[in-house]
């Protein structure tokens, strides 16, 4: 099995392709930072920085 990355490294994962343009990216960790992790700081400011 493969683990699911921590919010951090989402986040983190986030940062990096919003700074490069990759949309794709950004999303596809934004919904699985979401998925997987709602209650996480990460997921909170997420939310808080889409509004």
């Amino acid at each position: 099995l493969i683990a699911s990355p921590s919010p951090d490294v989402l986040w983190l994962g986030i940062k990096i392709a919003r700074a490069v343009g990759n949309q794709d990216n950004e999303a596809s960790y934004a919904i699985l930072l979401r998925k997987e992790y709602p209650d996480s700081a990460e997921a909170k400011m997420l939310m808080h920085n889409e509004k």
